[in-house]
């Protein structure tokens, strides 16, 4: 059996401003890395420093980060190893790792430049820094950071396994009881599509507003609700799209349409809680008949293209899906073994790099999946089951193995393989 040992966070001393902000200090649950080495059969030992001081193999430390909270990360972080002692900091110049674990976001450039910036002037080593991350491109995204500023491209990148978290948790029994595979169940659905929106992003109350302007808001369960939600216009007008003559007048236009509604809620009403796992929404994709995922991220500034629950509860939920996020987003998902629905849904909008092109190419093909008879989309998810069924499974079972890959190269470096 491998042994990998990680350093007990309780069990050494941490500055003061990490607890003036409101950083997780207590440690009681298991972080998400350390689980999944244990569900590989892999033994942790959570050690103290008395005991690192005595390995001679690699050890591991763990820090989570809230990634909406980036930058007060790594401005208390700016001191954070300079303030270990220095039998802590000789352990790990010697054989010490550290794993920024960030498994349910996707932030690529915005990590890298935060962390490159405070490596400058710190003593760690790039090379002993193992970032684990929920992006589909986070490697080649690091490579290219890497050459655009003429840095040694040596830290490990791992994708973050959520899509295996999610495919397991959407197995339950009370889920599986709700899922038919049957293409009969999707007759006569009252609303054409189903469209979340809860986390106020540029692109989001912009897309919602295009979606009033051009009348197709009656024909989905739309939400757009948050805790700072009469900040809207202010927030759609920070997207790209708005930056388009035509797209802001559309823009503008459809928002009047639906400022005296606000906010849309189509579920809850608790706009601080994320109900990323939450399996009630099944009701709302059983009663439409696809989603219009609105994905974190949209413009192509960002460049991170992440999974997470918005992509996956579709899948989960065998429901087609059309995606306002990256260009390139549909072609990774395909890489990792998931089919899409072309020719039956219109996915040129994927390969359109510019966003306010791809976005009017989305705009278009909702227009014309809203416009299908039922006895249309009867045809249509008749066509599309087996891919419906296909990818459900995918989710289910070959997520698992993926992530094996991935946790693999962390137990390569542990046990001085790499």
């Amino acid at each position: 059996m491998i042994d990998i040992y990680i350093l007990d966070p309780k069990t050494i001393d941490h500055p003061p401003f990490l607890k003036d902000h409101e950083f997780d200090l207590t440690w009681e649950s298991e972080f998400w890395i350390e689980s999944q080495f244990k569900q590989m059969g892999i033994n942790v030992i959570r050690a103290d420093l008395d005991t690192i001081k005595t390995l001679d193999c690699p050890w591991f430390y763990i820090q989570n980060f809230f990634p909406w909270a980036i930058n007060d990360f790594f401005k208390v972080y700016n001191g954070f190893f300079d303030y270990f002692d220095p039998e802590l900091r000789e352990c790990f110049e010697r054989n010490g790792y550290i794993i920024f674990e960030n498994i349910g976001e996707g932030e690529t450039v915005e990590f890298f430049e935060k962390f490159y910036n405070y490596a400058r002037s710190s003593w760690i080593d790039t090379s002993r820094v193992i970032y684990d991350v929920s992006s589909l491109n986070a490697k080649s995204c690091h490579t290219a950071f890497c050459d655009k500023h003429f840095l040694p491209d040596n830290m490990t990148i791992i994708q973050s396994y959520f899509w295996e978290h999610i495919g397991h948790y959407y197995q339950m029994e009370t889920i599986e009881e709700k899922i038919s595979f049957s293409p009969r169940d999707f007759k006569n659905r009252p609303k054409v599509f189903l469209n979340f929106n809860r986390r106020l992003r540029g692109h989001r109350p912009a897309f919602v507003s295009l979606l009033a302007h051009h009348g197709l808001l009656d024909q989905g369960h739309v939400s757009l609700f948050s805790h700072d939600i009469e900040r809207t216009p202010t927030i759609y007008r920070t997207s790209v799209l708005y930056q388009d003559d035509d797209l802001k007048k559309r823009i503008d236009n459809g928002y009047k349409l639906i400022k005296d509604k606000m906010p849309l809620i189509v579920d809850y009403t608790d706009s601080s809680v994320n109900y990323a796992e939450d399996p009630q929404s099944i009701r709302f994709h059983q009663s439409s008949y696809f989603s219009l995922v609105s994905c974190t991220y949209f413009e192509s500034r960002h460049e991170t293209i992440q999974m997470n629950e918005k992509i996956f509860k579709p899948i989960a939920y065998k429901q087609p899906f059309i995606l306002t996020g990256l260009s390139g987003t549909l072609s990774h998902l395909h890489e990792y073994g998931f089919k899409t629905f072309h020719p039956h849904i219109d996915e040129t909008y994927d390969t359109i790099e510019c966003d306010i092109e791809r976005a009017n190419a989305i705009l278009k093909e909702v227009t014309r999946l809203c416009n299908l008879t039922k006895h249309e989309w009867d045809k249509l998810i008749h066509d599309l089951t087996p891919v419906l069924i296909y990818n459900l499974a995918r989710l289910r079972n070959e997520g698992q193995s993926i992530a094996k890959s991935n946790i693999l190269s962390v137990v390569r470096i542990a046990t001085d393989e790499h």
